[in-house]
């Protein structure tokens, strides 16, 4: 998983921050000869990594004890995860009004997935919140307007929080603090911030 978030973040910067909107963004992805439905794709599964790389990673690397079952989940879980993003797609190509409808239910489908994966002795409300996520992430990037109506559901726990930051209009989430030990103790050394 960090190899794969250090290369696309070494993709990011090597395409340079001018160059983003250009080249990934829907018109660019369009003008270099991709149809609508396929540039879509394109940003919808970079949204996703954005995410897994992001606030996602981090929610999961702080749990040391989702870090294995959630990678088990996304390599093992592949069937699973296609086909309820190929019954998005289809949906959401053939009736475009109903996209959030259809988005809320790729949601669903991708926690039910990471629930009942290898995270279900784990922690599977937190690894369903991950999966949840992450499916939201990718239909945002195609129905941006669904981001005020589609929902995960918290972690019964007190893991990872989201809120929508009023003044941004963005969504956020919530990191653990930071530990370090002295004499045998753990003392805070970052307190728990809100990332977006």
């Amino acid at each position: 998983w960090v190899n794969v978030c250090n290369g696309f973040s070494s993709f990011y910067g090597c395409l340079g921050q001018a160059q983003i909107r250009n080249c990934l963004g829907t018109v660019g992805l369009v003008g270099s000869g991709l149809d609508l439905s396929t540039a879509y794709n394109y940003q919808g599964f970079l949204a996703d990594w954005d995410f897994k790389c992001g606030a996602g990673f981090w929610t999961m690397y702080e749990r040391k004890v989702l870090t294995t079952c959630v990678e088990s989940t996304y390599v093992n879980y592949q069937q699973e995860t296609s086909a309820a993003l190929a019954t998005y797609m289809t949906a959401t190509s053939q009736d475009p009004n109903n996209a959030c409808k259809y988005a809320q239910n790729l949601m669903n489908a991708w926690q039910s997935t990471y629930q009942k994966g290898p995270c279900r002795t784990v922690n599977p409300a937190q690894a369903g919140w991950f999966g949840c996520q992450s499916a939201r992430e990718w239909s945002n990037a195609q129905f941006r307007h669904c981001k005020h109506t589609t929902t995960c559901a918290s972690p019964a726990t007190v893991d990872a929080v989201t809120r929508v930051n009023a003044q941004t209009g963005k969504t956020e989430y919530q990191t653990l603090p930071f530990y370090h030990i002295v004499d045998n103790k753990a003392v805070v050394l970052e307190e728990a911030s809100w990332i977006s």
